[in-house]
């Protein structure tokens, strides 16, 4: 009975939540804007970055602005022992990034060999990055960072 009731209230409580945010999304994004200030630029989105309303966010990047993936590519080394095992699969790993852009944990989630998830660490360790930022204000991150090791 406990359970039934308190999950009525948080389904109720859903449910207010999804009608109040409803509202403001039904109006159109063009209200306004005159019909000829409206530009491609306009419509562009910053995959980066989230806006709802008087919420920013950010997500962490590379300092130097290239992709992360592009950064790795450069960085990585197959280790020559795994590739002689002739060793392939993807490290999944877990990357913290503090408020000052700086990697100071990552955890290996899965990893084929131990040696590429050390390769994957200690390449993330040394990448420097701008911090995610919400609503201005920069914060500490934690992202999933998945690296394929693949023999050609």
């Amino acid at each position: 009975m406990l359970l039934s009731a308190l999950a009525l209230m948080l389904l109720l409580s859903a449910r207010s939540y999804a009608v109040g945010f409803g509202s403001d999304y039904d109006a159109p994004v063009t209200d306004n804007l005159a019909a000829d200030e409206t530009t491609a630029a306009d419509t562009s989105i910053d995959e980066s970055a989230v806006n709802f309303g008087e919420f920013h966010f950010s997500f962490p990047q590379p300092l130097n602005g290239l992709p992360l993936t592009n950064i790795l590519e450069s960085k990585i080394q197959y280790p020559l022992s795994v590739s002689e095992k002739l060793i392939e699969g993807r490290v999944l790993a877990l990357c913290t990034i503090d408020k000052n852009g700086n990697v100071t944990k990552v955890d290996i989630i899965k990893s084929p060999d131990a040696e590429l998830a050390k390769e994957v660490v200690n390449s993330l360790k040394s990448i420097v990055f701008k911090p995610a930022m919400q609503n201005g204000f920069p914060l500490s991150h934690t992202m999933l960072v998945p690296v394929t090791f693949k023999l050609l």
